[in-house]
């Protein structure tokens, strides 16, 4: 997982460079966790708008660690 500033989706090079299967992008700017994959810059089915750091680290456990 990475923040993006200012890029609401996965760059090229994010995807290019992933080594798992799915990578997560949290944007600042509108504070959307979102989902990428080798394919798919932007998983539009898998988008979160995060309040606090609890429910960020949550969206992450239920993707990561289930």
């Amino acid at each position: 997982m990475h923040s993006h500033p200012y890029n609401d989706k996965a760059s090229g090079q994010d995807m290019n460079n992933l080594k798992v299967g799915i990578g997560a992008v949290y944007h600042r700017d509108s504070k959307v966790l979102f989902f990428y994959d080798s394919r798919n810059s932007r998983i539009e089915s898998e988008e979160y708008k995060i309040d606090t750091s609890k429910t960020l680290l949550d969206k992450l456990n239920d993707k990561f660690m289930k």
